[in-house]
């Protein structure tokens, strides 16, 4: 599983709505770095403290297909929550 990710190589797309690829991209990135560093984790013994990685892991492949049902309009979501979250950071 992790070695395909690193052999797909750069995406393409010949749809006009794409923001939701690319988003979708580099969450199945993050998920497939989640689940390299678990790995490694549990190979080390280390097999409890690579379960918040696991959960997190989980969690972005909900996220993940959440994306993959709405599309760009899901994307356009996850645009304005980061744009909410950027705005209630800004120091006054």
């Amino acid at each position: 599983m992790v070695a395909d990710c690193r052999a797909a190589g750069p995406i393409e797309t010949k749809q006009r709505k794409y923001r939701s690829v690319l988003i979708g991209h580099g969450w199945c990135d993050e998920v497939h770095r989640l689940a390299e560093a678990s790995l490694y984790l549990v190979d080390h013994g280390y097999g409890h403290e690579a379960l918040i990685l696991l959960r997190t892991m989980f969690e972005t492949t909900i996220s993940l297909h959440w994306l993959s049902q709405k599309g760009d309009a899901g994307a356009l979501g996850v645009f304005a929550e980061g744009s909410r979250l950027m705005a209630s950071l800004e120091v006054v």
